[in-house]
């Protein structure tokens, strides 16, 4: 079983097609080198906001405002190894750029064919190993669209054979003017043939919706101010080079995130593949997780994600993330100098809510925090009767996470749930 693994995946990396119109090249870039995405089904093209958006769509990495580095190591099957790393660092207000290297290898015995067709175990080992370097850079035109783009070096070399090429990755980002709905599209793998083959280009075309934060299981454990959120998210992906007969795959996914304390919240995850092209088994179910914590400037995250390859037997994914919060704070190419005063001088951020069409409503109270799974402080003192506020007292160049809550009725009042989330950097006061 394990050496018709081993033939499996070494053919996969130069198979040919079912249908005949071709052959592909470096199915290792395929892999997923997010451990959130893989728990989440990998619908992941219209939120990915972190480093996975380095692999889905390189647009989502422009809204990054912290220096962070990233680690994924993933027990694939049998004697198979891959490992991921990738680094963000944000450039101010021109945009963010990524590293990132991904490389998957293996050694097994030597097995050829014998004259009758039998497999023939020689001496010595035969190793193989596929390898992606890629440079990222995404920039935000305005602040409903991200644009992006990855240029990869992808090497393989099977021990008998090898080969390089080059390709792009190119992604778009979109806030829609539905609160909390956001939309992506991205296609990857665009370039040169690796050892005479097409690589597998793919349109990915997504969607995803945070609903509104709810008491859950914040609100049982005692934590005030505290919210749980669920993320619904689906993808549908599109086969380009070479064509499939089922060109087409489809992902869902969800993620529920629970702050249990002040700077600490774990997330569940969970997702479904269908459609996917190859042996039995390759599509259903998928799960993960996570644990962040938040100390001052510092953020640490490890995540799980376990996939089922049906007969193939179970993947697992493990990675660990850090950032350094808030140094987008000095802008690229200041002086020291600059960046105390700026950093001493009052801020404020706008945000505008879509009003509700609950007719008891008469008012909102609006919250605000420096990360979204910290502490939040109320902004109002009294219901705000409007749609929109200015808040002041920030920090100019941090960015600030918000909700807002309806309130019902005057004497006495009743808060709602928050129903409307966002994110702002602090500029200068005028």
């Amino acid at each position: 079983m394990k050496r018709a693994i081993l033939a499996l995946l070494l053919a996969a990396s130069s198979v040919a097609l079912a249908d005949g119109t071709g052959t592909v090249s470096g199915e290792f870039l395929a892999i997923s080198s997010s451990t959130r995405a893989a728990g989440m089904g990998e619908a992941f093209t219209a939120v990915a906001d972190d480093m996975g958006a380095l692999h889905y769509n390189p647009a989502g990495v422009a809204s990054g405002r912290d220096l962070g580095f990233s680690y994924l190591h993933a027990f694939w099957l049998e004697s198979v190894n891959y490992d991921y790393l990738a680094a963000l660092a944000p450039l101010g207000p021109f945009g963010t750029a990524g590293l990132s290297f991904t490389r998957l290898y293996l050694e097994s015995e030597k097995i050829t064919v014998g004259p009758s067709g039998e497999p023939v175990i020689e001496s010595g080992t035969f190793g193989t190993s596929d390898m992606a370097v890629g440079l990222t850079y995404a920039l935000q035109p305005d602040s409903m669209t991200s644009v992006g783009a990855t240029v990869k070096y992808i090497t393989q070399d099977l021990s008998i054979s090898s080969g390089n090429a080059m390709a792009f990755d190119l992604g778009l980002h979109y806030k829609t003017p539905v609160p909390q709905l956001e939309a992506g599209m991205a296609v990857t793998n665009i370039g040169s043939k690796l050892d005479s083959s097409s690589l597998p280009m793919v349109l990915k075309v997504g969607a995803g919706y945070v609903l509104p934060p709810f008491g859950g299981v914040a609100g049982l454990l005692g934590g005030k101010d505290r919210w749980d959120k669920v993320l619904a998210t689906g993808d549908v992906d599109f086969q380009l080079q070479p064509q499939l007969s089922n060109f087409y795959r489809g992902r869902i996914g969800l993620e529920y995130t629970i702050t249990i304390l002040s700077g600490h919240s774990l997330a569940l995850r969970g997702g479904y593949k269908f459609g996917e092209y190859g042996a039995p088994g390759l599509f259903g179910a998928t799960w993960g997780g996570g644990y962040r914590w938040i100390v001052k400037r510092f953020m640490m995250q490890v995540d799980y994600a376990m996939v089922n390859y049906g007969d193939l037997g179970l993947t697992h994914r493990v990675s660990f993330t850090t950032n350094f919060l808030h140094l987008a704070e000095a802008s690229l190419g200041s002086t020291e100098e600059q960046r105390k005063r700026e950093a001493k001088r009052e801020g404020q951020a706008f945000i505008q809510w879509p009003p509700s069409s609950d007719p008891q409503v008469v008012g909102y109270n609006v919250y605000v925090g420096e990360s979204r799974d910290g502490n939040f402080s109320k902004v109002n003192t009294g219901p705000i009767t409007g749609s929109s506020l200015s808040v002041k007292g920030l920090k100019v160049g941090r960015t600030y996470f918000f909700f807002v809550t309806t309130v019902v009725g005057l004497q006495p009042s009743v808060e709602g749930r928050p129903f409307y989330e966002t994110a702002s950097q602090a500029t200068p006061i005028p």
